[in-house]
């Protein structure tokens, strides 16, 4: 069970850019401190009613570059960013909310092309001409030393012509997590199906595993659908390759 979605760009949709709350600006922190407690409450409501629950976290997975004349201490900061909502539940931020260690079950990353930006520059491009980005195995890594939980990708998926390519770096990125004894559960691929542009519902966005014709009737993108085929086997065969990659 998620208690709650994405806390991380809620907050800043929400809470710095404007996007749900007209009004609000630079309260980023307030909206994630007091959706942390949310979150936390609810935890400890669903233990109650069902104990064998499983609790999934699911947050943003970034990865924030610089230029060559880059404050280095002020990008790891802001790198820091994406943790604090997984921090705070856990209790090792914001102690007075009651949040504990064991809050961390399963944890879910979002993963996608914009998720990796230059600061103050803007989403780096994808596919990329010269290697700047972070690879998403060692995203994957650097999460799972921070808390030493079970994970998987919650979100992933492209759009256009570039969704087959997409799943198949991927999948090849899960597979070289796992090689390395991640306990990667699995990949979510998202959307299923199209779906209209978050700021014109008039326009789709060509980013799901079927198109939509314009009786709304399901199309198969056939090159996505072939990629994750390849995927599942791929990936089967490195788990298979790695037994001790942990269970549920």
């Amino acid at each position: 069970m998620v208690p709650i979605n994405e806390i991380s760009f809620l907050s800043w949709h929400s809470g710095d850019v404007r996007g749900t709350v007209p009004f609000a600006v630079n309260s980023g922190f307030d909206i994630k401190y007091h959706l942390c407690k949310a979150a936390i409450l609810g935890i400890e409501r669903l233990r109650d009613a069902y104990p064998g629950c499983r609790i999934v976290l699911v947050e943003p997975l970034i990865s924030i570059h610089g230029n060559e004349d880059a404050d280095w201490s002020h990008i790891n900061i802001i790198n820091e960013h994406q943790f604090q909502a997984m921090d705070i539940i856990a209790g090792r931020m914001c102690p007075e909310l009651g949040g504990k260690e064991n809050n961390l079950d399963i944890l879910g990353f979002n993963y996608y092309w914009n998720s990796q930006w230059e600061d103050g520059t803007g989403t780096l491009p994808w596919p990329e001409q010269i290697p700047r980005r972070t690879r998403v195995s060692t995203m994957l890594r650097d999460a799972h030393n921070r808390y030493g939980r079970p994970l998987f990708l919650s979100e992933t998926g492209h759009f256009g012509d570039g969704r087959a390519e997409w799943i198949e770096e991927v999948a090849n990125e899960c597979c070289v997590a796992i090689e390395q004894g991640i306990p990667l559960l699995g990949v979510c691929i998202y959307p299923v199906t199209d779906r209209p542009d978050w700021d014109d519902l008039s326009s789709y966005s060509d980013c799901g595993i079927y198109d939509l014709d314009e009786c709304n009737n399901r199309l198969p993108h056939i090159d996505s659908i072939n990629a994750i085929k390849a995927a599942q086997l791929l990936i089967a065969a490195s788990l298979l390759q790695k037994q001790d990659v942990g269970v549920l």
